[in-house]
Formats: structure tokens, C-alpha cells, sequence
């Protein structure tokens, strides 16, 4: 578990993996909150915590999911291929998360597939993999060999 650096990198994937799947549901709960505030939709502390809670129950386990099942296989490939950079990371998971947040959201809500939310899965995906890279260290170009 306490895998070393590696060369392609400065710090470890393990650790960029849970920074990732905790920030990124928490950029997710302030955008809420700050567009809620800036609407007018604010109705007392219920609605805040509320918005600040899905999120986190929600967002949290799905990060995970995405994280170390769909994008920790491809991004140790990468590594091993010497492919690890910036632009391959935030590729793959702008891939990931605007594939995951639908599917998610489709089966809490036991209806259709919600299309409309793929570019907010982008979006995720996009600021799930920036925080992977400055976490771990990644270099803006993979290292050649």
C-alpha cells in the first residue's frame, strides 16, 4: 500500500486518489451553495445542510468508485507506458466522470439516463484529474524513458 514514488511522479497515486475523491465533492457542495446563495434559494439551515450533505453522501462514494476502479487501472498503464502526463490524466478523466455522474444519477433516480448531466460529469472529471496531477506531481509532458 505504501507504494515509493515513482519516477513519472513525485508523490504517490494512493494519496492523489483520496485528495481527489474528496475534493472534488467538495468543490461540488460550494458551487451549490454559492449558486443557491447568489439565487435567492437559500431558506434556512435545513436547505445548507442539505447542500452541503448530498454531495458527500452521494459524491463521495461515486469518486471512489470512478477513481480506483475505471481511472487507477488506465492512469498505472500510463505510468508503465511512460504516457503519464497533465493532458493524458485530465483526458481520461474528463472520459471517466462524463460517463460516471450520469450513470450515477441514473440509477439514484431509477429513471431514463440523464444525458443532460455529462458535461457536469466533464466538468468533475476535468477538476477530478487537475487535482489528481498537483497532488501526485504529474508533469505537464509524460517523461521519456
Amino acid at each position: 500500500m505504501n507504494e515509493p514514488a515513482h519516477r513519472a511522479h513525485r508523490r504517490p497515486f494512493w494519496l492523489a486518489a483520496l485528495v481527489t475523491c474528496i475534493a472534488v465533492p467538495t468543490a461540488f457542495a460550494l458551487f451549490m451553495l454559492v449558486t443557491s446563495a447568489i439565487s435567492g434559494g437559500m431558506a434556512g439551515v435545513k436547505r445548507v445542510s442539505e447542500l452541503l450533505l448530498l454531495p458527500f453522501l452521494i459524491g463521495v462514494p461515486v469518486s471512489a468508485i470512478a477513481m480506483f476502479l475505471f481511472a487507477m487501472p488506465v492512469l498505472m498503464l500510463f505510468r508503465e507506458r511512460r504516457l503519464l502526463g497533465v493532458l493524458t490524466v485530465c483526458a481520461l478523466t474528463i472520459f471517466v466522470g462524463a460517463l460516471i455522474l450520469p450513470v450515477a444519477m441514473t440509477l439514484f433516480s431509477r429513471g431514463d439516463f440523464i444525458w443532460v448531466l455529462m458535461p457536469w460529469g466533464a466538468g468533475c472529471g476535468a477538476l477530478a484529474g487537475l487535482v489528481f496531477c498537483l497532488t501526485a506531481g504529474v508533469p505537464w509532458r509524460p517523461k521519456p524513458a
